[in-house]
C-alpha cells in the first residue's frame, strides 16, 4: 500500500489542529489528537460490525461512506487497508450525495461502536467529565464535527 504522508503538508496539518486542539479545551468539549489518543478516529484497535472486523473507527466510517453510496469495489479495497490513513486515501474517491447518506449519524454509531467496544476509549470518556467529543479529520474541506458524549453512553452525558 502506498504511503500517504505526502498528499498533505504536515506541518500546516499539526498547527491546525494545535489551533482546534486550544481553542476546543474549554466550555465542556474533550478535544483529541493524533492517532495515539484512543478518540481519534485513527487510533488502531479493533472493531467488529456486520460480521466484519475493522483495525480503526476511521476504516470502519470509510467502509459505511462506501456502501451507503454503493462503491462497494471501494468499500473491498477500503477493508484491505492496513491503517486509518490508508483507509482515508482509499475512500477518497467516494462521490457523496446526499441522498441516504447522514455522515454525523454514521460517526456517531461509529463512535458508539467504539465505545462499546474499546476499553481504552471507555476509560477516557469515564476520566474526562466532557459534554461533548470533538471529531475531526486531517481534511481542511471537512467540518468539525462535535459529538454529545450521552448519544454514545447516556450514562456519562
Amino acid at each position: 500500500m502506498a504511503d500517504f504522508s505526502d498528499e498533505w503538508d504536515m506541518a500546516e496539518v499539526e498547527e491546525a489542529e494545535k489551533r482546534a486542539f486550544d481553542e476546543c479545551y474549554s466550555g465542556g468539549v474533550l478535544p483529541f489528537q493524533g492517532p495515539r489518543d484512543p478518540l481519534s478516529n485513527f487510533y488502531p484497535c479493533e472493531i467488529a460490525y456486520g460480521g466484519r472486523t475493522f483495525s480503526s473507527s476511521e476504516q470502519l466510517y470509510q467502509y459505511r461512506k462506501c456502501v451507503c453510496h454503493r462503491d462497494y469495489l471501494t468499500a473491498e479495497l477500503v477493508m484491505r487497508t492496513k491503517t486509518a490513513r490508508e483507509s482515508k486515501a482509499a475512500a477518497r474517491s467516494v462521490v457523496e450525495s446526499s441522498a441516504g447518506w447522514d455522515r454525523v449519524a454514521v460517526m456517531r454509531e461509529v463512535a458508539a461502536c467504539k465505545y462499546r467496544q474499546v476499553p481504552e476509549v471507555r476509560r477516557e470518556l469515564e476520566r474526562h467529565p466532557a459534554v461533548y467529543i470533538v471529531v475531526r479529520v486531517l481534511s481542511f474541506q471537512v467540518p468539525v464535527v462535535t459529538i454529545p458524549v450521552s448519544s454514545i453512553h447516556p450514562i456519562l452525558g
